[in-house]
């Protein structure tokens, strides 16, 4: 996932936005599986809220907002929920 998060920001600085994109996409769909699946593992969920800004960021600059604003809240929500000690329920 994280690599995923290197290729997107490589291809962000190469200016291609549509691949950069996609590669954030994904590795936010793998940080949010693998989130899920441990949600005490900080340091995942960290990288998880990262991702999503970057990708939002990248967005954004695309002209998506209305995306971008709803991953920048739910960024902010897990970060919010890191600092408050708070960890969600594990997946089935």
């Amino acid at each position: 996932a994280v690599v995923l998060g290197n290729l997107a920001s490589l291809r962000r600085r190469q200016g291609l936005a549509g691949p950069s994109i996609e590669a954030y996409r994904r590795s936010v769909a793998m940080l949010s599986a693998l989130s899920q699946l441990d949600p005490t593992e900080v340091t995942l969920r960290y990288t998880h809220a990262a991702m999503l800004m970057n990708l939002a960021s990248q967005l954004a600059t695309t002209g998506q907002t209305d995306e971008a604003a709803t991953l920048f809240k739910e960024a902010r929500g897990i970060v919010t929920e890191l600092l408050k000690g708070e960890t969600p329920p594990r997946s089935p």
